[in-house]
């Protein structure tokens, strides 16, 4: 058996080969930021993200995304309801003052008698002596209530696909108490009948509790937005606050992008000549190595 193997035509075949090849392409990734800073309260808005420049900036058309998705960025800031003031507590002593008070006694009278001048007599009298009274400030304390115990939802969606975020940062600060306000005083007596001066005064402090923080969401795109950027390079998104509300701060869109790789590819008329050559050649050589071998 012959071990002829025909090498004109699988060189040929091979060049052919080389030039019909697609060239292999590599996806290339292209990001833009919108910033928004758009309130959105119990709402939704329906926005369009047009990046048909940015992807003809680098050579490519809309129909080159391959895939992609978007992060959304959001702040939940504490809303706060009206004021809602606590009933104010008992009275309690926060500190003392005093004034002087005087209580009396009474110094009875004498007598008294000598040879020499007879007999005298002082009469008795009520004397008077100072003493310190001690007199109470008492105040009585209430917390204002302001308070946004909501916990804000963002929700994303792009095509036939949504994600929501959701608020989970708690707050809670306690403000210093305001100047206290005057009530008014009462007396009550001591035991020598002077009035015990109780000065009453009322203060309030602002308490504040909150659910807030940035909100995040990413969403890949389905086949859905993609064929909404297909169409004319504009992606539609919507963003809602179906509770609550919060600031939409910015969305970033990320795409890869590749060319459509070309279709197998006609031989030209000279690569047909030199495909029909080579078989040729090859034919010739093969009889000629059959008759050498028969002699």
């Amino acid at each position: 058996m012959s071990n002829f193997k025909p090498k004109g035509i699988s060189a040929a075949l091979a060049v052919i080969g080389a030039m019909a090849a697609p060239a292999s392409a590599t996806p290339v990734t292209i990001s833009q930021s919108f910033s928004l800073s758009q309130l959105l309260s119990g709402g939704s808005a329906n926005l369009q993200f047009d990046i048909s420049a940015q992807l003809s900036s680098q050579g490519f058309a809309a129909t080159d995304v391959i895939s992609g998705g978007l992060v959304a960025y959001g702040l939940s800031d504490p809303a706060y309801g009206a004021p809602a003031a606590q009933a104010y507590g008992a009275y309690n002593v926060t500190g003392t003052t005093s004034h002087t008070g005087y209580y009396s006694y009474y110094y009875p009278g004498y007598s008294s008698c000598s040879w020499w001048g007879g007999c005298y007599y002082s009469p008795g009298y009520t004397a008077y002596a100072p003493y310190t009274v001690t007199d109470y400030i008492e105040t009585r304390s209430r917390d204002v209530l302001n308070q946004d115990n909501v916990a804000d939802v963002m929700q994303v969606t792009a095509g036939g696909t949504s994600a929501t975020a959701t608020a989970s940062q708690t707050l809670h600060t306690v403000s210093p108490y305001g100047a206290a306000t005057s009530d008014g005083s009462y007396c009550t007596y001591d035991y020598y009948g002077n009035c015990v001066v109780h000065y009453q005064y009322s203060q309030q402090r602002d308490v504040y509790d909150a659910i807030y923080g940035q909100l995040q969401q990413s969403l890949g795109f389905d086949a859905l937005a993609l064929q909404d950027i297909w169409t004319d390079g504009i992606l539609n998104v919507g963003v809602g606050a179906p509770v609550g509300q919060f600031l939409l701060q910015n969305i970033d869109l990320t795409v890869q992008v590749e060319h459509a790789a070309p279709g197998p590819s006609v031989p030209e008329p000279g690569t047909l000549s030199l495909m029909g050559a080579a078989i040729a050649a090859g034919v010739v050589t093969r009889r000629r190595r059959r008759k050498e071998s028969k002699e």
